[in-house]
């Protein structure tokens, strides 16, 4: 869609769904660790997930914005607008693509503040992780010798 176009995401492509292969596999496995590292099918897990709605208007904001987007992009229109990116400049597509990319970039204004108050309160001695992001971090962190960061660039 259009953020393949707008190089989106800042950097490349990375993470667990638009990257393939090795890369693919490596951020994978890394997931799974975590998620079960977090207790993932415990009650632990469930105290986690409540603890993360705690928090939310970051969490509004996100399904708010997630759902609009699904609504527009899993449109008849939206999909043909993935297909045709050019038909974004014909007046009955340029509304959805409006609303499309207000909406991708929203999103990722959102990911961006995370990852941002991560990197600003992480301790990086600490062997345990809040959350995914902290997670993610930290193993860019430990990886940051190896050529492209082990994958994790």
């Amino acid at each position: 869609m259009y953020w393949r176009r707008r190089k989106l995401p800042p950097g490349g492509i990375y993470g667990v769904i638009e990257t393939v292969g090795d890369r693919w596999q490596t951020h994978r496995r890394f997931l799974l660790q975590f998620l079960r590292d977090m207790g993932m099918g415990k009650n632990l897990m469930q105290e986690r997930v409540r603890f993360e709605l705690s928090r939310k208007d970051e969490f509004l904001v996100m399904r708010r914005s997630l759902a609009k987007h699904m609504k527009v992009a899993g449109e008849p229109a939206g999909a043909f607008l993935a297909m045709f990116l050019w038909t974004r400049h014909l007046p009955y597509f340029s509304g959805k693509y409006a609303a499309i990319k207000s909406n991708v970039d929203m999103m990722f204004k959102l990911f961006d503040e995370q990852i941002r108050v991560h990197q600003k309160n992480i301790d990086y001695d600490s062997e345990d992780s809040t959350d995914i992001v902290e997670a993610y971090l930290k193993e860019m962190k430990k990886r940051e010798h190896e050529p492209d960061f082990g994958g994790f660039e």
